[in-house]
């Protein structure tokens, strides 16, 4: 999934899909008259971050991922996942399979964010917060608007009735992550697969 965030400066692209789904997108987003001059990636994954070169070039948009993530834009800085529970093991080392032989799109990085930067987001003209959630990868972040939560890998969606842990990078980081996003309470949880979630959890 992608998103677009709404900003006074312009509008930012949240993840760029992965090859096969370019088209499509940047329908979407001519369609929607979205001017795109940011694109923050919520972790370095290639089906997350594949076109971002793409919207670089076209639309000279400023690219954001954290600093810890940079290696894996690289081919040779494949981590390997970890299964987070019996039930998503075999979805692991399907995933590990793929990525390990898949190729990398690399695109220039124009701001490398780092854990302080929080609020960096308010800087250039959005009304949101970065939210750090490591575990899928170590870099793994999100956006939190109001009460929406942008949170990439962090979590998947089942059917978009609920979400469950990721697998990842650093399983004990995954449940530390989970965790943080109960305790931010948004009220629409958007992941980077599945649709949306309401949680039920942030109603009065």
């Amino acid at each position: 999934m992608v998103y677009v965030l709404r900003g006074t400066q312009g509008d930012m692209l949240i993840d760029t899909g992965m090859e096969g789904c370019l088209d499509q997108i940047v329908s979407w987003i001519e369609e929607n008259g979205f001017i795109i001059q940011w694109v923050f990636l919520t972790h370095g994954h290639f089906d997350h971050s594949w076109n971002a070169a793409f919207f670089r070039e076209k639309y000279g948009a400023k690219v954001l991922l954290h600093e810890k993530d940079k290696a894996l834009l690289y081919e040779s800085g494949f981590v390997p996942l970890k299964a987070s529970s019996e039930e998503t093991e075999y979805a692991t080392a399907c995933a590990n399979a793929l990525a390990s032989n898949h190729p990398v799109n690399f695109c220039k990085i124009d701001r490398y964010i780092t854990d302080q930067d929080t609020l960096y987001l308010r800087e250039i003209g959005f009304d949101a917060d970065i939210v750090m959630l490591p575990g899928h990868t170590e870099g793994s972040m999100g956006i939190l608007q109001g009460r929406v939560l942008y949170c990439g890998d962090a979590v998947s969606a089942k059917g978009g009735d609920y979400f469950t842990a990721m697998f990842g990078e650093d399983v004990d980081s995954i449940y530390l992550s989970e965790k943080k996003i109960f305790d931010l309470n948004p009220l629409i949880i958007a992941p980077g697969h599945g649709k949306y979630i309401i949680n039920e959890r942030a109603f009065p």
